[in-house]
């Protein structure tokens, strides 16, 4: 593990290192084997012994979705329904377990991301009186979080050599691309899309990690329409792909209940804010949908509808060195 900078979360730039480079030749570990030199019965062993290997995500209350090293999760949704909010409380969440992740944001600054996902930690608006805490929380996520220090438009080939990078050198076990527009930016440009996320799935599998890949979909006659696998804007083959496929929604009939204030608190209880679909998961025996409720003071979300969210961090610094600040 690269112990630079590590009092604090370690920004990445495209200043420091030819990332291109970690990318080149990445399948040349791929190997051809006959099923008499044991690694194929090794593999299978090693799933059945342990199926269940993988983290498991939080959003899910039944704990049926779990994040395999080597796959690539697309989480899908309109516009303004909470995608970015809610990969960042999976990756605090994946962070309380101690899992190491890497969040390349190419539409805000990484500072509105660290404001963001400390507001669901602490349960409010930050503000400068939340300096303490502020340190607190970074001192905590000094070694469990990597971050892209740039915004705009990135190449596919940078992209993925960044991935590779933060994958070997850094030894991020989650990487986040948001989002998957600002890599490839043409909306027709159906082979360019095709390739990438067909190069991001060889990046997953080639390092083990996990690639969470933000992207948009297409809105349908109203926003109040169902979204589904065939609304994921872009090629087809990015579904394709992909070994899981979240769709995010939010429930806007309801909030508009909630608006002419006709929304009771039974049907607060029994309906939804937010509906998680995994419409694909291509190495789980479940698929479905599972409720959420967003909790506007934080803006996390919770599997309950008493709107308790487990804690998104824990002060825990004491595994620091001496550090900066």
């Amino acid at each position: 593990m690269n112990t630079q900078q590590s009092g604090k979360p370690i920004p990445v730039t495209t200043d420091d290192v030819d990332f291109t480079s970690y990318f080149e030749g990445i399948r040349e570990s791929r190997v051809i084997r006959t099923a008499a030199d044991g690694a194929g019965y090794a593999s299978v062993m090693n799933q059945l012994e342990n199926p269940k290997v993988g983290t498991p995500c939080a959003l899910f209350a039944n704990g049926q979705f779990r994040f395999e090293k080597g796959d690539v999760t697309l989480w899908c949704g309109i516009n303004g329904h909470g995608k970015s909010l809610l990969v960042g409380q999976a990756m605090s969440q994946l962070m309380m377990k101690g899992e190491r992740v890497f969040i390349m944001s190419l539409e805000m600054l990484p500072k509105f991301t660290f404001i963001r996902m400390m507001r669901q930690a602490f349960g409010h608006k930050l503000t400068a009186a939340d300096a303490p805490q502020v340190k607190e929380w970074f001192r905590w996520a000094a070694t469990k979080l990597v971050y892209f220090d740039k915004v705009g438009s990135v190449s596919p080939s940078e992209v993925l050599g960044v991935m590779a990078y933060v994958s070997q050198i850094y030894e991020c076990k989650h990487v986040v691309i948001d989002n998957l527009m600002r890599v490839v930016s043409g909306e027709d440009d159906y082979n360019a899309q095709k390739n990438f996320v067909a190069q991001c799935c060889e990046v997953a599998m080639d390092f083990g990690v996990h690639v969470h890949l933000v992207h948009h979909v297409r809105k349908g006659e109203k926003e109040t329409d169902e979204i589904g696998k065939f609304s994921i804007r872009g090629a087809s083959s990015i579904a394709d792909q992909a070994a899981n496929i979240i769709l995010i929604q939010r429930n806007l009939a309801k909030e508009r209940k909630r608006e002419d204030k006709n929304l009771t608190p039974d049907e607060d209880a029994q309906m939804a804010d937010v509906t998680l679909n995994l419409a694909k998961h291509r190495n789980g025996d479940w698929q479905g949908r599972a409720p959420l409720w967003f909790c506007p003071q934080s803006t996390a979300y919770s599997t309950s509808a008493e709107r308790t969210v487990p804690p998104l961090w824990n002060g825990d610094t004491d595994n620091l060195d001496e550090v900066p600040y």
